[in-house]
């Protein structure tokens, strides 16, 4: 494949839907990913637990300030979700099952457009694992180019970004969705 190959958005679902089992991918407009303090509070009122943790985690991972002007160094994008169905409410095997798989698909394509293009930007759902234990606060990242916050820690309201992508949130009593973007820099900025 060729390195900045710019892929359509039919190759991107082809990749993200056929071979990698997402439920849903959709063109992100770069636009709509504005940072907010009020998501941001939610990090630092340590609702996770994860707050100074993690190398991707507030406070370490930067201002909202900093995040929008990284944000915006990219001119395209993509918002991703794996849809699970669930037995119950309390069905926290399939719950933790559909995070795992997400989180595993997801660093999957990231890896993959890291390959293809020279800047990618991916953003997960919730905290990163790419570790067991992280070396925060004492030593570098072990994975800089790959590690990234989550949307949330990135102060996105992630409902109201799929909302302005015309992307579903919330499919109905008894599921659980997962989602993340990845965006791409596909000219100089």
């Amino acid at each position: 494949m060729d390195k900045n190959k710019i892929y359509t958005e039919e190759e991107m679902k082809d990749i993200a839907l056929n071979k990698l089992g997402f439920s849903t991918i959709a063109p992100l407009k770069i636009e709509t990913l504005v940072p907010l303090e009020s998501i941001r509070e939610m990090c630092n009122s340590d609702q996770c637990q994860m707050y100074n943790k993690q190398w991707t985690c507030p406070p370490a991972c930067g201002t909202l300030e900093e995040l929008a002007a990284r944000i915006n160094t990219y001119d395209s994008g993509y918002i991703m979700q794996h849809v699970a169905e669930l037995d119950d409410e309390f069905d926290i095997e399939t719950m933790m099952e559909t995070e795992k798989n997400h989180k595993t698909k997801f660093m999957e394509f990231a890896v993959y457009l890291k390959s293809q293009y020279d800047s990618i930007f991916p953003m997960p759902a919730g905290a990163c694992n790419l570790c067991t234990e992280c070396t925060y606060p004492d030593n570098p990242c072990r994975y800089p180019t790959l590690a990234s916050p989550s949307m949330e820690a990135a102060g996105l309201f992630v409902s109201d970004i799929c909302r302005k992508n015309n992307v579903e949130y919330y499919y109905g009593h008894k599921t659980i969705s997962f989602t993340s973007c990845i965006l791409m820099r596909t000219n100089s900025k």
